[in-house]
């Protein structure tokens, strides 16, 4: 189960790696499951938003883990990078950015970027 691995990601691996992991899964849905993902993610198919809201929380406690052990700067906020990441899969540029790359070399190049802003 999917949020069942990102949960122990969350919970053992560096902040940064889990941080990978986590938008590295959130691109392999959107590569499964195209504008669905989006239409999830953007709470318009309610019974499917039981995983988004872990997601987002999964998501929240990594970072703020990551600020508690020193890996991420202390003035991070949780809420906006959190949005910023969600943005990215709820707009429809996360489909665009695959297309020109892979769904890999997005995620990659995405959590590359969060992680160089927030460390």
């Amino acid at each position: 189960h999917l949020l069942q691995q990102l949960r122990t990601a969350v919970e053992r691996d560096d902040p940064r790696e889990a941080l990978r992991a986590m938008i590295g899964a959130g691109t392999e849905v959107c590569e499964q499951f195209g504008a669905l993902t989006e239409a999830m993610l953007a709470g318009q198919l309610h019974e499917l938003a039981g995983g988004h809201a872990e997601f987002t929380e999964l998501f929240a406690n990594l970072l703020q883990r990551g600020i508690r052990e020193g890996v991420f700067r202390s003035d991070v906020d949780v809420p906006a990078v959190v949005a910023i990441v969600e943005s990215v899969f709820t707009s429809g540029m996360l489909l665009r950015f695959a297309a020109d790359r892979s769904y890999r070399g997005a995620a990659d190049a995405i959590a590359d970027f969060i992680v160089v802003a927030i460390a």
